[in-house]
């Protein structure tokens, strides 16, 4: 009878303590829901914070699409999100399963970025490298939706701090009387930095020949992406514009190397100094 006694007595205790836990209310997404529907969120936010900046409303489609995929609405999710985050047990387990899955899924991740970006996983290794990823040749003739060329090509471990990017580029108009001052293609190269500083150089396009964009930083830190543009305004004649021969040059810095200035874009060649001057036999002559 004693033993019943103190098995009665847990009991009560058991169903005590479970009655003061606070219990999660019903309209709180469950875990699993919520580690759902946190995973596809992630995902979309990277994509669409690395569209180029004319593209970043393009953001707000895909975290719509995650939303309507997992069937809720913002307002449900913050609901949750503050519950959980007053619940840090719980909400440290879901994070800790999205981490898990976005570092299993890395590979079909970047997979899906370089889709979106239309460029390739990974440049090629190599210390002069053309890294151009898109088409040779283009032809604009400056009306809407055939008047750019816009890239922005994401850095892999392929790139090194300090390195030279070459962009070269052929341009041939049809007609080079109708271009005046107001009607000339611009062409912009920019380098993006890991703490979101740019270094940008803009070229104006007056007639036909070849064109060329160097850039390279000794101060900025790590490079997040390379940019830019060709851009035809409106012509006021029919003329059209091919762009061929594009090449996109890599090349590694060297303690030898020649550095170019960021703002006149001319090399700037080793001092003479710094050259080891040959001995002179009779120098070494003695008396």
């Amino acid at each position: 009878m004693h033993m019943f006694s103190k098995i009665a007595s847990i009991l009560v205790l058991l169903v005590v303590f479970v009655a003061c836990k606070p219990q999660k209310p019903s309209d709180v997404l469950p875990p699993e829901k919520m580690e759902s529907f946190l995973y596809d969120f992630h995902i979309a936010k990277a994509i669409g914070d690395d569209e180029e900046y004319t593209k970043r409303y393009t953001r707000e489609y895909y975290i719509d699409y995650v939303y309507a995929k997992h069937n809720i609405t913002k307002e449900q999710f913050d609901y949750s999100l503050k519950w959980y985050t007053r619940h840090i047990d719980d909400i440290a387990k879901i994070y800790e399963n999205v981490s898990t899955r976005l570092s299993a899924q890395k590979d079909e991740i970047d997979q899906l970025v370089a889709w979106q970006y239309d460029v390739p996983l990974t440049t090629i290794s190599g210390d002069s490298v053309d890294v151009w990823a898109w088409h040779r040749v283009y032809r604009l003739n400056g009306k809407p939706l055939n008047n750019k060329v816009t890239f922005t090509l994401p850095i892999d471990s392929n790139f090194y701090e300090k390195d030279k990017i070459e962009w070269n580029v052929h341009f041939n108009f049809s007609d080079e009387q109708a271009l005046d001052s107001l009607t000339f293609a611009v062409m912009q190269l920019g380098l993006q930095f890991e703490n979101d500083s740019l270094l940008l150089k803009t070229e104006t396009v007056s007639g036909t020949g070849n064109k060329r964009l160097i850039l390279q930083s000794d101060s900025l830190g790590p490079i997040k992406n390379i940019k830019g543009f060709i851009y035809l305004p409106p012509q006021s004649k029919d003329s059209r514009m091919l762009i061929d021969s594009i090449s996109m040059m890599r090349y590694h810095f060297k303690n030898d190397s020649i550095i170019i200035d960021e703002l006149t874009g001319e090399a700037i060649l080793p001092s003479d100094s710094t050259q080891v001057k040959a001995s002179n036999p009779e120098d070494n002559k003695t008396e």
